[in-house]
């Protein structure tokens, strides 16, 4: 019934809001930090234009431009192909205290 759907929902909710993701930037500082906003708005793509072209979901691009998100290796060439740049004028390595 919808009473019990609700409870369910609200347990669900709650427990996700507890569990706590701890990522790798979390643990050592390290990210990868990325330019993907500025190639993209220089081209005028939108977000989801990107994503149909890097075969990727537009919450992808957005994750990834807000630097919460660092991408696989085939899907950083893929982006630097794509704008038809060095991977590395797109992504860096950004090394954390130790």
């Amino acid at each position: 019934s919808l009473l019990y759907f609700c409870k369910s929902l609200s347990y669900y909710i709650f427990v996700v809001k507890k569990r706590k993701v701890i990522t790798l930037k979390e643990k050592n500082g390290d990210y990868v930090e990325n330019k993907v906003y500025e190639h993209r708005v220089l081209k005028r793509m939108s977000q989801k234009e990107l994503a149909e072209a890097v075969g990727v979901s537009k919450q992808t691009i957005y994750v990834m431009e807000k630097n919460n998100y660092s991408p696989s290796l085939v899907l950083a060439f893929r982006i630097a192909d794509f704008f038809n740049v060095d991977v590395n004028d797109i992504f860096s390595y950004v090394r954390g205290s130790e």
